[in-house]
């Protein structure tokens, strides 16, 4: 399927609502162990990438680790030495199918039955990725790309490149995100760099971060490099564009504030936090809310439940080492419905991590 015929992903409708479902379990009952691409997944540490081609698990170049086609659905795996010794992520583009975010789904739990069960797992939507995800590439960014599975990333010749424009924003994490190549696209929040091949010009908005500008110059430096030092660099402001520069834009027009670009602060992470229990201890599995905001203490978490913790901006899915069968296989159900019936955005990233492993954002929850 062409990227033009794709529409935006339904989150309610792809992969964690579906699974432990019965179309989730049929996909399961082709054992892991079959899946050719999973024989040699986490044998050492570092960063594995496939990406979903015709509901099959493709491994993804090394040298694009960091850069996503939107039209996609990827499966990440990082292994180190640390424990968890592994942590998988399943990254959805906002224009794949939902036949390919749902096989991305079931493949990385089926990675997770082949690795034994333990690893963290977190859904991944594009845009809106969390922290512990990001933190996996150089400088916590994470390069998007228009385009799908017919949009194999090629090196092209500068002189024939298709020009394009890069949307560089954020704060602590920044992203990398092709943009319409118009003025319209622009904000005076942002920086936004237009590549056209043999003239690449970083153009800052009045209101961008230290952080925006920094992300561009190191990236702009290496798409140069990657052309053999060909390109000609230039960096502007908002307040002196060369006429090049909108005319590569197709026109030159108002741009538009900062406001239009979205906030790149984060809010108080403990203003709208809930933990939640979910248990068959009465002979029924039963999800109830137990606390919120400071009132959430790490001391609440049973070793014989699963417990969901949303922090407003993530969920985490606690797992106890003695929890039931039902309640683990159900957990990423009722997050799901959680995230639906409380008004989340269905983007929400949604983490799934087992009792004694160290994640580092989960533990800084209840430190502050």
């Amino acid at each position: 399927m062409s990227n033009e015929t794709k529409q935006s992903l339904d989150i309610n409708q792809s992969n964690i609502a579906q699974l432990s479902s019965e179309l989730d379990k049929k996909c399961r009952s082709d054992k892991a162990a079959l899946e050719e691409q999973w024989k040699t997944a986490g044998k050492t540490p570092g960063l594995e990438i496939w990406r979903i081609e015709n509901y099959k698990v493709v491994p993804w170049d090394k040298s694009q680790y960091g850069k996503f086609y939107d039209g996609d659905s990827y499966i990440i795996l990082n292994t180190s030495d640390a424990s968890p010794k592994h942590a998988i992520y399943f990254w959805l583009g906002q224009l794949t199918s939902t036949d390919e975010s749902a096989t991305a789904g079931f493949k990385a739990t089926e990675l997770d039955d082949f690795l034994g069960g333990d690893p963290i797992v977190g859904r991944q939507i594009q845009g809106h990725e969390s922290d512990d995800f990001l933190a996996l590439f150089p400088e916590n960014t994470i390069f998007i790309l228009n385009g799908g599975v017919e949009s194999a990333f090629k090196h092209t010749q500068p002189e024939k490149y298709r020009p394009r424009l890069l949307h560089v924003k954020g704060k602590k994490n920044v992203t990398v995100t092709e943009v319409p190549l118009t003025y319209r696209a622009l904000n005076s929040g942002d920086v936004f760099i237009l590549d056209a091949g043999l003239m690449i010009i970083v153009w800052t908005g009045s209101k961008s971060s230290p952080s925006e500008k920094a992300k561009a110059c190191s990236l702009s430096n290496a798409i140069k490099s990657d052309r053999r030092g060909l390109p000609e660099v230039t960096v502007t402001a908002e307040s002196d564009s060369p006429a090049q520069f909108f005319k590569l834009l197709g026109g030159i027009g108002p741009v538009s504030d900062a406001a239009a670009g979205g906030s790149d602060l984060e809010n108080d992470r403990r203003s709208r936090s809930v933990l939640c229990k979910l248990s068959d201890a009465s002979g029924k599995l039963e999800f109830k809310e137990i606390a919120r905001d400071k009132n959430i203490k790490r001391s609440l978490l049973d070793d014989n439940d699963v417990f969901i913790i949303s922090t407003g901006f993530e969920i985490y899915i606690w797992v106890g080492n003695k929890a039931s069968l039902s309640e683990k296989k159900k957990a990423f159900s009722f997050a799901s419905e959680f995230i639906k019936t409380t008004g989340l955005p269905p983007y929400t990233p949604v983490i799934r991590f087992i009792c004694g492993g160290d994640n580092v954002l989960f533990e800084e929850f209840f430190t502050k």
